[in-house]
């Protein structure tokens, strides 16, 4: 019961952070927060540079202070370690540092030093020798406690692998949710060993975590890294292409209509994007409405994929114009703008 209450609050906490990490992506960091949070986050995420340029303009004594500050974190204001809260890069606590806690999204965390508190990765994975006075936690990632390391409560790894090296000591439970656990034999866990398989055998891969942390954290529809995303992006290329070459008229109309109405256009994609879903439920509330709610969402369906044609034929066209008249025809303008537009999709936020 114990280990079932503490796994529901784990998952509770991952959906609460997935939620909140696209808006936390958009903030900007809080550089007059302090000098040893500024300086310790920018030590851990390799930021020499942006140490220096956050103490631009300062005095001598002031920038050593800082400095200082992050090579002993226990040292400055009432002499607390501070926690360590980092969105989609890696976090490293060397020996001999300290901090609160560590929260990392979309990155992972190496813990050489000691954390007072828990250490939590969500599509990243956690690795520690050092010391950690609560949990340490890895959902979408794995957990690795290497020789030497002391956790004082639980070892959770929800959909990754929990390994535990000999010379460990874990005062609560080792669980590995949707994963595997291996637990060397020298190990010491003093709590219960639990792995709870999941019934869906493709959330034991790692798809899910790489897409997670270069798509969704960095909020952009295609990554490098992700290799499924482009199998879908080179689906819908070919359906793009199809629709261009055998339906080149009503295409031609919809380019025509941005070209003459681009901001017209825009608000009536946007207000039947808003409307459609509305409607579809007040259809499907009448009872006769759902024999029409199938057909409606086919032609919404094949509207949506002319008028995405249309973009990537419009974009083409407003680009080719400044290379020569053989850059305007409609297929040629079709490749230049689904190019352009594939750019804009790897750009994180943009």
């Amino acid at each position: 019961m114990k280990t079932t209450k503490r796994t529901c609050l784990v998952l509770l906490t991952v959906a609460c952070s997935l939620l909140l990490a696209p808006w936390a992506l958009t903030q900007e960091p809080d550089v007059a927060a302090g000098p040893q949070g500024t300086a310790l986050t920018n030590n851990l995420a390799g930021g020499t540079n942006s140490i220096e340029a956050a103490n631009a303009g300062s005095n001598a004594p002031a920038s050593a202070v800082v400095n200082e500050a992050a090579t002993n974190p226990e040292e400055g204001s009432g002499g607390e370690p501070q926690p360590i809260v980092m969105f989609g890069q890696d976090v490293e606590l060397k020996a001999g540092e300290s901090a609160e806690a560590v929260v990392v999204i979309g990155g992972s965390a190496k813990i050489h030093g000691k954390v007072r508190e828990a250490v939590v990765t969500v599509g990243g994975s956690s690795e520690v020798d050092g010391e950690v006075g609560e949990a340490v936690v890895a959902v979408m990632g794995n957990v690795h406690l290497k020789q030497g390391a002391r956790i004082h409560e639980d070892a959770v790894a929800v959909m990754g692998t929990l390994t535990v090296d000999p010379g460990v000591k874990v005062d609560g439970d080792a669980v590995s949710v949707g994963g595997k656990l291996a637990i060397a034999d020298a190990a010491k866990v003093h709590g219960g060993k639990v792995n709870v398989g999941l019934p869906i055998p493709f959330f034991n891969s790692d798809w899910l975590r790489k897409w997670l942390r270069y798509c969704v954290f960095e909020l952009r529809p295609l990554a490098p890294q992700v290799g499924f995303v482009w199998t879908i992006a080179g689906v819908f290329f070919l359906l793009y292409l199809f629709i261009a070459a055998v339906f080149p008229r009503p295409v031609q109309a919809c380019v025509d209509h941005l070209t003459r109405r681009p901001a017209t256009t825009f608000l009536m994609g946007l207000l039947t994007k808003i409307l459609v879903p509305i409607v579809g439920v007040i259809l499907a509330i009448t009872g006769i409405g759902l024999i029409v709610v199938p057909f409606l969402w086919a032609a919404l369906f094949f509207a949506a994929v002319v008028g995405k044609v249309a973009v990537l034929e419009w974009l083409g066209l407003k680009l080719g114009r400044h290379f020569g008249k053989g850059f305007e025809r409609p297929l040629v303008a079709f490749l230049i703008g689904t190019i352009l537009l594939t750019l804009l999709y790897i750009v994180p936020v943009l």
